[in-house]
């Protein structure tokens, strides 16, 4: 590595990303994390983190009981993998509770 690299020293690059974010609409958020991650990933990042509820939205409310959201978060999760696979980076998104998810 180089010596002006700051991974040579035991530095990483952190994004903290802020999308925008639009209320019970994952493919909205979902479109919005990529562009970030994706610049995050251009910016050398290595660790990319997202909002709580960033895929969701956060004032959802009861939403947060209802198939078709949850539904929306599972669709806008695996697309947010699988567009993000090849780059060298961890993202940390933010989804309702995995319990919320397995009652359906």
């Amino acid at each position: 590595m180089d010596f002006f690299s700051l991974y040579q020293h035991g530095f990483v690059r952190v994004a903290a990303c802020v999308p925008s974010v639009k209320v019970a609409d994952p493919e909205y958020n979902v479109s919005r994390m990529l562009a970030a991650a994706g610049e995050a990933y251009d910016r050398k990042a290595v660790l990319a983190v997202f909002p709580e509820l960033g895929i969701s939205g956060y004032t959802c409310g009861d939403l947060f009981f209802q198939d078709a959201l949850l539904n929306g978060v599972l669709d806008g999760l695996d697309k947010l993998l699988r567009e993000t696979a090849a780059m060298e980076m961890i993202i940390a998104a933010g989804a309702p509770s995995y319990s919320l998810m397995t009652r359906m």
